[in-house]
């Protein structure tokens, strides 16, 4: 059977299909009172299933986040969401994320996981690096504070070609 795991996005409109699951980062996102009553029956009436990445999980997206310059555009839930679907599918599970995060869906596009967006989704998957404004440093993270090591220009976050 195939496991959906949950972003923030299917949970506020109510798109929970049958054998979900998500993480308490993405419950914690959930803002509106309303909503989160609505989520927290879904969970306690067993539509949604909580469950938490292991530590290695987490350090392994981490690093592969980074290698692909998205390190600094995922929340700490984004990143517990991607963890649970690469660490679902390497116990043999058939794994779908469902999100709308572009973040999420490049990382989840580079790990060969697949997922399905609810309203919009990526066209292409990307590889970033950052540059300096000033004079044109190609860094593969971002340095410290944003700033070139070489010049002191600002380092902006551009596309791999």
């Amino acid at each position: 059977m195939r496991t959906y795991v949950l972003d923030a996005t299917p949970l506020l409109i109510l798109y929970i299909p049958e054998n979900s699951v998500t993480c308490r980062h993405v419950l914690a996102e959930v803002l509106n009172k309303k909503s989160r009553d609505i989520i927290r029956g879904l969970y306690e009436g067993g539509l949604v299933k909580v469950k938490e990445p292991k530590r290695r999980s987490i350090e392994f997206i981490l690093r592969f986040s980074r290698e692909l310059g998205e390190d600094r555009k995922i929340s700490i839930a984004d990143l517990h969401v991607i963890s649970l679907a690469y660490e679902l599918r390497q116990e043999g599970e058939d794994v779908v994320v469902i999100t709308d995060d572009f973040s999420i869906q490049n990382i989840l596009s580079r790990l060969g996981i697949d997922y399905r967006a609810v309203r919009r989704g990526i066209r292409r998957s990307i590889k970033w690096i950052y540059v300096c404004r000033m004079c044109g440093k190609v860094f593969k993270n971002l340095p410290s504070n944003g700033v070139c090591t070489i010049c002191g220009g600002e380092v902006y976050r551009r596309p791999l070609i």
